[in-house]
Order: C-alpha cells, then sequence, then structure tokens
C-alpha cells in the first residue's frame, strides 16, 4: 500500500469535513445579511399620538409621540397655520419628544416623521394654538349710542359645484358657477366622518380652487361665497379620494378642524 496515498487522502478528508462544518455557519450568517439589508430598506411607520403642549405667553412649544418600532431618528417641522404657508427646515430629534420655539402667537402646524437609513415615513400632524399672556382689566368705559347700521347683504348661495379626483393623487380639484355681488370665495372640507369639523379652507377670488387633502377616503368639500367679511350659505358635496391600487395605504382620519359642515 502506499503510505503517500492514504496520508494524501487524509488530507483531503479533512478539509471536506471543514468545509462541510463551515456551510451551515455561513449560511446563517448570510441569511441574518440578507434580512438586515432587507429591513434597511423600509421605511418607519407613521407616528401616533402626537400632542403639543403650549403655556399662555410662552413661544416654546412640547411636542410628544409615540415611539415608531425601526426609527433612528424623528424629523420635526412647522408652519403658521394658513394657506401658502411652507414648512421650515425643522429639527432632528433622536427620542420620541422635542421641545421647538415659533416665531409669533397664533395658530401653528406641527409636523413629525420617523426615519431611518431607507429615509422617512408618513408623517402626522397636529395644530395648536399659541396664546399671548393675559393683560390686565380695562377700565369700564361708557358705551356709546351706536349709531342705526344697514344690514349687509350677503351673497347667495353657489351653484354648478362640481369637484374632481385623479386616483393616487391626494390634490382636488373644486369648481363652481360664479354668484352675483361676491367678491372672494371661501373652500373649505372635512373627513366625512360623523362628528368631524370643517377645516379653516382656503379663500379665492375666482369661482374654482384646487386644494389639497389629508389622506385618502371620504371628504366633504363645502363652498361659501362672500362679500368683504360677509359670507352667505355655503354648497357641499362628498368626494371618494381614492389611492393607488399598487399602494396599500390606509386611510387616516383628520381630526385638525374647526367647524360641522
Amino acid at each position: 500500500m502506499n503510505i503517500t496515498n492514504i496520508t494524501r487522502g487524509r488530507i483531503h478528508l479533512g478539509m471536506i469535513m471543514l468545509l462541510v462544518a463551515a456551510t451551515p455557519l455561513s449560511l446563517l450568517l448570510f441569511g441574518a445579511n440578507s434580512a438586515d439589508a432587507q429591513s434597511a430598506t423600509q421605511k418607519p411607520a407613521k407616528p401616533t399620538g402626537l400632542q403639543a403642549n403650549t403655556q399662555q405667553g410662552s413661544l416654546t412649544v412640547s411636542l410628544d409621540w409615540d415611539d415608531v418600532v425601526g426609527a433612528d431618528y424623528y424629523q420635526v417641522q412647522w408652519r403658521l397655520h394658513g394657506p401658502d404657508q411652507i414648512l421650515n427646515e425643522g429639527i432632528r430629534s433622536t427620542s420620541s419628544d422635542a421641545s421647538i420655539s415659533v416665531d409669533d402667537y397664533g395658530r401653528w402646524v406641527a409636523r413629525v416623521q420617523a426615519c431611518n437609513g431607507a429615509g422617512c415615513g408618513r408623517p402626522a400632524a397636529t395644530q395648536f394654538e399659541v396664546e399671548r399672556a393675559a393683560g390686565p382689566t380695562p377700565e369700564p368705559t361708557a358705551t356709546p349710542t351706536p349709531e342705526p347700521t344697514v344690514a349687509p347683504v350677503r351673497p347667495a348661495k353657489p351653484t354648478g359645484l362640481v369637484v374632481s379626483t385623479q386616483q393616487g393623487s391626494l390634490d382636488v380639484s373644486v369648481d363652481w358657477d360664479d354668484v352675483a355681488g361676491a367678491d372672494s370665495y371661501t373652500v373649505r372640507w372635512r373627513e366625512s366622518v360623523r362628528g368631524t369639523q370643517l377645516n379653516d379652507g382656503e379663500s379665492v377670488s375666482a369661482s374654482h380652487a384646487s386644494i389639497t387633502v389629508a389622506d385618502y377616503g371620504q371628504w366633504v368639500v363645502k363652498v361659501f361665497a362672500c362679500s368683504g367679511d360677509n359670507c352667505g350659505r355655503g354648497e357641499s358635496t362628498t368626494i371618494q379620494v381614492e389611492a393607488d391600487p399598487q399602494s396599500n395605504r390606509a386611510p387616516v382620519v383628520n381630526r385638525n378642524t374647526d367647524q360641522y359642515a
């Protein structure tokens, strides 16, 4: 028998056994890396429980929300409430709370997104009021006799209201007939859920407007014709804003409203 061949045979068998023993560990490590890579491509969910706490006379606002699984940090932004107002660059927070300072008293909107290496998920938003400190009680003064006034003439209720939507878009096109005596129109909207209220809306000079709702689902849109500060009765309609079938987005109720339709 050739001893050299036997020795070589043992060496080859040992190498094969080493490779077989190492294979499950390699597969395990490869699988773990694949799982980590897959989770790194998923954006975090939308934050819940967002609250804003203010103190009368202070421009500092405390924001708090629930922790979001998979979030490395949170992007916090804010802006004045109303049309044409733009969110600032904001701040980053590594915890589920933040302290911000607004520029002035009034109504504001705060928005929070959970973020990780894959990007930032859908935002949560809330409105809050920053109030001035209460001043001293004024001394009573004599009440002058009011001059007789003429009751303001309110424009008629708008007619021909048409609302158009596009699947996968939160933008809504609103159009109606011109109203005699109206110098502006106010368009307001709310989610079509019992108990929700109309938002502050937008004021436009023409008999059409483009609005953006907060999420997919059923909404109520209401239009008022106005002359100066006097607005007539509103005309309303209910619409369905549909998500893209591929997005699998669930509707979210928007509670930031202030008047019933």
